[in-house]
């Protein structure tokens, strides 16, 4: 819990405290005491006002920070042009790409030149601690599928027979250069290997045009998907909703009765209230800019019957679709709504009051991408005290995404 959250819990649970009786006062002290992990005795001084909230009073001293967005905006621009090299090598670097920086984004300020022409190599570092963490590792290499996507692929050992047409082999090519930064075009080759016939395909791999269209092929291979039962008993296919250009990807468990009679994922009374919750943070899922923007979709593509929680074979049918379409999207953040998609993308078998406002990362197809498990809006219509607690994941993901 950040320190601004602890601040609002412990300012509210202060005015709650003193209108309360003994029995009330109590079950109160043993709530914060467990939710700030304070001990009981501090809990009833901070509480009661003999202790000061901390971060509230006097601020501690130091300087004021140099260094700001201004300077981070230019360092991630170069830094990812110069393929995310270190503090060290950019500083040394930073005076060859700044002129080039300027001809493609336009002129920087004296002052603002100035200041990056004289960051150290710990500072650079410092600046870019939060870029790190959404991009993760550089990848330097097309062709490494994730621990997940690997497990819901079987790879056959036995002797195939080619005695005939029908055994082929696929391959994909990058033509990116030296380099796996930006965008550029992979070649798909398959060839059936009796015949030697060959057919090859062009992909634009991150062109919004064709991510569109990928997730497109992939809900109409879903609606043709006759392996799992609960496209049986349902209604109609529920795949997703939003822009898939956006940064912020919300996943949930399984559609609902509405949800199954519309075909979108989130459209009754949870969804009304997830759209609220966007909304106060500055998110909408009609956002048509990258930033503003959500995309949502669930674990499980059709409503189980009564609404019952999907079971483990029905999510392992469903998974490589889901895990599909995170790969093309491409997200910045993940939001997991509630404790099934959690569990699913982060190998934990943990409950959601555990999981929830703890951020972790999930590997897909070789990219670690930031994870926030947090409350299922239908269980905040059916529980709404916890409702303080989906709103400190709120504020979590708006501060993730404004750090990046």
């Amino acid at each position: 819990m950040s320190q601004k959250s602890r601040q609002e819990v412990l300012q509210e649970a202060r005015e709650r405290y003193r209108h309360r009786g003994r029995k009330g006062r109590s079950r109160l002290l043993d709530e914060v005491s467990a939710l700030c992990g304070y001990e009981r005795k501090y809990a009833m001084k901070v509480l009661g006002g003999k202790r000061p909230i901390a971060g509230s009073g006097r601020q501690r001293g130091g300087s004021k920070p140099v260094y700001g967005e201004a300077e981070r905006r230019v360092l991630k621009e170069i830094w990812l042009a110069a393929e995310q090299p270190c503090g060290k090598r950019l500083k040394a670097a930073i005076g060859v790409w700044l002129p080039h920086y300027e001809q493609e984004f336009g002129r920087l300020e004296e002052r603002l030149r100035g200041r990056l022409e004289s960051l150290s190599a710990a500072t650079i570092d410092r600046l870019l601690a939060p870029c790190r963490v959404t991009l993760g590792k550089r990848n330097r290499c097309g062709t490494r599928p994730g621990t997940l996507l690997r497990k819901e692929i079987p790879v056959r050992t036995e002797h195939w027979d080619v005695a005939g047409p029908g055994w082929v082999e696929a391959d994909t090519v990058a033509h990116c250069g030296e380099s796996m930064e930006g965008d550029f075009c992979w070649s798909l080759t398959v060839t059936d290997v009796h015949t030697q016939w060959t057919e090859t395909r062009a992909v634009w791999n991150k062109g919004q045009h064709a991510v569109r269209q990928r997730i497109a092929e992939i809900e109409a291979a879903l609606a043709g998907f006759d392996a799992c039962p609960l496209k049986k008993t349902a209604t109609s296919l529920c795949f997703a909703d939003g822009n898939p250009q956006a940064r912020v990807m919300l996943i949930g468990e399984a559609p609902g009765r509405d949800e199954d009679i519309q075909g979108k994922p989130f459209v009754g009374r949870s969804g009304q209230l997830l759209d609220r919750m966007l909304a106060a943070v500055g998110l909408s899922r009609t956002a048509q800019d990258r930033e503003s923007a959500v995309f949502i979709t669930n674990v499980i593509f059709w409503r189980p019957p009564g609404n019952r929680t999907p079971t483990d074979a029905e999510t392992q049918m469903c998974l490589p679709f889901l895990l599909r379409t995170i790969e093309l999207q491409k997200p910045d953040v993940i939001v997991c709504l509630g404790a099934t998609p959690a569990q699913r993308l982060t190998a934990r078998t943990d409950g959601i009051l555990k999981l929830r406002g703890k951020w972790v990362t999930a590997n897909v197809s070789g990219r670690n991408i930031p994870l926030l498990p947090t409350l299922h809006p239908a269980y905040l219509l059916r529980q709404p005290a916890q409702k303080r607690l989906a709103w400190r994941d709120m504020l979590s993901l708006r501060q993730m995404l404004d750090a990046h």
